[in-house]
């Protein structure tokens, strides 16, 4: 049964973390989020991060899985899921015998979900789509014309939400089918300060991008040790507005001048690309499950550039496992779940004609909340390497802690008493 406790810890959590993660935080160090809309994020709901990021075939009538929106079609009747996450990033960057590690930390994403009919059931998820964070210190360039030069530092912050509502509805005991409505908002945030003799410039710019986009996902159970999941993401363009503050202070003014002051001026929409995903979960014996997934984004067909790199078709191959003794068993360690799992991404930038490829291990534990519940603690561990050392790229590896609160409950029961 549902008390008023938990509804009340719920809508606590709920109505803080919405601002809370709208406004504030970077989620990511990585200077590839200087291009495009920023990096890919590393933040999940649920038990998804330890299995690869890979889980298209699960369905989700125990965790919230936002990778297909026909898993919602198995949420168990009359229970609702509430999951908090939050996450914390150790990154190092190294260039030419140069190193340095940043720390990105913050509320990552919250969710719920719960059942409309025994044959149906919805989600609602706030969590990022993109990532931006990074920092260029000390560039020195030469002023056209002469022989001074000028010192520039350039702050990037930001990156895009996903606010989503996803409808699963199972169409038998076999089929599960879902549609996903998501509306994509936020806004990327540049900063730089030119120093050039005894005057200092400051641009600060945000440019801000907002759009819907489409889901479509299927589930089959072939067996009850095996089952399909297919999700089509809709290409979309977001629509784009830049605000732009000039100001200039010098040894000759007490107060900074404003040389130049634009808001809302509309720029050039962001495309994003047709992506099919694909997934199968596969159960060879009753304490362990496996899936397989695969994903591809058509960035070649947006016909987009970035000034310096080039959008290309991007793969995701994604492996994961899970082990569980025994779900009901009596000692503890019995009904904790195992996770671990591998990803090779071949990236959607190329710059200098060198793809930024990744490849991510991942590791985690389903800590169970209680002797009978569902409510779980989901711990996960990323580590991630991507990028090249070579020519003016740069190599990045990750750190990533990821804790998810899932919890699970019932409502609408009554207590009977005898």
């Amino acid at each position: 049964m549902m008390n008023s406790a938990f509804w009340s810890t719920v809508l606590t959590l709920l109505l803080g973390t919405l601002t809370v993660h709208a406004q504030t935080g970077n989620l990511t160090g990585s200077p590839y989020s200087l291009f495009g809309l920023g990096v890919g994020t590393n933040s999940n709901i649920g038990k998804n991060s330890a299995l690869g990021k890979g889980g298209y075939a699960l369905w989700g009538d125990e965790f919230i899985n936002n990778y297909n929106p026909a898993a919602f079609a198995a949420a168990a009747q009359k229970n609702f899921m509430f999951d908090i996450g939050m996450l914390t990033e150790i990154s190092t960057v190294s260039s030419n015998n140069n190193e340095e590690r940043r720390l990105a930390s913050n509320i990552s994403s919250i969710a719920l979900a719960s059942s409309l009919s025994p044959r149906s059931g919805f989600g609602i998820t706030l969590a990022p789509h993109s990532d931006v964070g990074y920092a260029l210190i000390g560039i020195q360039s030469n002023i056209e014309g002469s022989f001074e030069s000028f010192v520039s530092n350039i702050f990037g912050s930001g990156g895009l939400n996903d606010l989503k509502l996803s409808y699963g509805y199972q169409i038998n005991d076999y089929i599960n089918t879902g549609l996903g409505l998501s509306y994509l908002f936020g806004s990327i945030n540049e900063t730089e300060r030119i120093a050039a003799g005894t005057s200092t410039l400051t641009v600060e710019e945000r440019n801000g991008y907002s759009g819907l986009r489409l889901d479509l996902g299927l589930q089959a159970k072939l067996s009850e040790r095996i089952r399909l999941g297919v999700r089509w993401q809709l290409p979309t363009s977001l629509n784009a507005e830049r605000d732009q503050i000039v100001t200039k202070v010098s040894a000759l003014l007490t107060d900074p001048d404003i040389v130049e002051n634009t808001t809302g001026e509309e720029i050039e929409s962001f495309d994003l690309p047709l992506v099919v995903s694909t997934g199968i979960q596969i159960n060879p014996v009753k304490s362990l499950s496996l899936n397989l997934d695969y994903s591809k984004s058509y960035w070649n067909a947006t016909e987009q550039n970035d000034n310096i790199g080039t959008f290309i078709n991007q793969d995701i191959m994604a492996f994961g496992a899970e082990y569980l003794i025994d779900r009901n068993g009596f000692k503890y360690w019995e009904r904790i779940q195992f996770r671990a799992g591998f990803t090779y991404d071949t990236g959607y930038l190329e710059v200098n004609n060198e793809p930024i490829d990744s490849y991510s291990i991942t590791a985690g534990l389903g800590l169970p909340l209680g002797r009978y519940g569902r409510s779980k603690i989901n711990l996960s561990y990323t580590y991630r390497s991507g990028g090249s050392s070579e020519g003016i790229l740069v190599q990045e590896t990750f750190n990533t802690l990821n804790i998810n609160v899932s919890l699970n409950d019932i409502w609408f029961l009554k207590r009977k008493i005898n």
